[in-house]
């Protein structure tokens, strides 16, 4: 895992970090996330594999980073799509944790949600846990 920072122009300076999965093949060549993602298969296995990304991320951010400063958390666009079919998770994490709520940026990839409900229905459930929301790439490749 990485943090990036997060600068605002508005502000002229770094807001937050990006929690970015950083993973590696058996021999030790980077993979990009898109393709450990790829690999995980079914929707139950990417399910899992998001979850786990989350939970590191939040876990180590607090370990690295004692600041106020906001993380930003991808989430798998297959879990914005069916995510709820597997029970309860992100609030009972940050709970777990002790990571505040307003302290998180959930970044949602746009481009492979099509279906434009259920990616409005995961923007309110992430603001109606109190995290702000972000739409990832939003505008690009196959964007609507």
């Amino acid at each position: 895992m990485v943090f990036p920072p997060i600068v605002s122009l508005a502000h002229r300076r770094p807001v937050g970090h990006e929690a970015l999965l950083k993973a590696c093949s058996a021999n030790g060549d980077s993979v990009s996330p898109l393709d450990a993602f790829g690999m995980a298969g079914a929707e139950v296995e990417t399910t899992l594999l998001d979850r786990l990304c989350r939970a590191l991320h939040v876990r180590t951010y607090l370990d690295q980073c004692l600041d106020n400063s906001w993380l930003f958390l991808n989430v798998n666009s297959a879990v914005v799509m069916h995510g709820k079919a597997y029970g309860a998770f992100f609030a009972d994490l940050l709970e777990r944790y002790g990571f505040p709520v307003h302290r998180v940026v959930v970044e949602i990839l746009e481009d492979s949600t099509h279906d434009e409900s259920q990616l409005s229905a995961a923007v309110w459930y992430y603001r109606d846990l109190g995290c702000l929301v972000a739409i990832d790439d939003f505008g690009s490749g196959y964007s609507s």
